[in-house]
């Protein structure tokens, strides 16, 4: 497995969705760029940041929030979904906290001292399926215009509407110093929500490393994982990979959010990834940041 007989059409949103109007500034190959307003991403990215330092910190609050499989992905068994926290002791050294509201009622936690942390996370978690949902409508006036019926079955819409996001913490301990590795998630889409601490690399169509702003509230990041590369067979490539680079020169951990949507699964999407996942695991490990 090498540069030269990876497919390198992966998705290019200058292409795809070239007629989307202001509702999304396109930018360059394997990512684009929502817009969003800046006090609704500022204030609950920070009371997220709080509630994180807060509960890792915290041996009493940690056993609020049990790590657990959950089967809320949108591909059932084969890629059921851990959710709560942890703390994985690999080479990354990193906390992970995991939302959905099928796991987590936030009403739940209201009168908790979580109760702002857990408010926030539903409202990024709702965000994401809305800013999804332009994109999507975009995938599917061009399948129904230039493709057959069956080449892509079912509208892209429809389906994150009847599936499921889930919205994932990261906190970086300064001791972690490790990178996290080039990887295709496992979404239809990623929100990047943002970060305390630069770092997120993008490969662009050609796997060439691009870095991006990932610090800032005026816009979020959105790019497509293997789940999209299932929705379009492949034609599309495999989603975009992407990894962290470790430059603090600070002694501050990092903090970053992100939401996966996760759209209603189709039988043919499940086949599809099963039968390429040891060739896009393979991939990934070529790449480096």
């Amino acid at each position: 497995m090498d540069l030269a007989t990876f497919p390198k059409r992966r998705i290019d949103f200058s292409r795809h969705f070239q007629a989307m109007n202001a509702e999304l500034a396109i930018m360059r190959n394997g990512y684009t760029e929502a817009p969003i307003e800046k006090d609704f991403l500022k204030s609950r990215f920070n009371v997220v940041r709080t509630g994180m330092r807060r509960i890792t910190n915290d041996p009493a609050l940690q056993t609020l929030f049990n790590w657990h499989i959950h089967d809320c992905d949108a591909y059932g068994t084969h890629y059921a979904q851990e959710v709560g926290l942890t703390f994985r002791n690999d080479t990354e050294r990193k906390w992970t906290f995991q939302y959905t509201p099928e796991a987590y009622c936030a009403q739940r936690y209201e009168q908790s001292d979580v109760g702002a942390f857990m408010s926030a996370l539903h409202d990024l978690d709702s965000k994401a399926r809305e800013i999804s949902l332009p994109l999507a409508a975009r995938f599917d006036a061009r399948r129904l215009a230039t493709e057959p019926a069956h080449r892509y079955p079912g509208s892209m819409a429809k389906r994150i509407r009847e599936g499921r996001c889930i919205t994932r913490v990261l906190r970086y301990p300064w001791n972690s110093a490790n990178d996290a590795h080039p990887h295709f998630d496992r979404s239809l889409f990623s929100i990047h929500w943002g970060a305390t601490h630069p770092g997120l690399v993008l490969f662009d169509n050609d796997y060439n490393r691009t870095r991006v702003r990932d610090v800032g509230f005026e816009s979020v990041l959105v790019f497509p994982g293997r789940k999209y590369a299932a929705i379009g067979r492949g034609d599309f490539g495999f989603g975009t990979p992407h990894g962290v680079r470790n430059e603090r020169t600070t002694g501050e951990d990092r903090y970053t959010i992100v939401s996966f949507v996760h759209p209603v699964a189709d039988g043919g999407d499940v086949a599809w990834l099963l039968s390429h996942h040891d060739e896009i695991q393979a991939f990934a490990k070529t790449l480096s940041l």
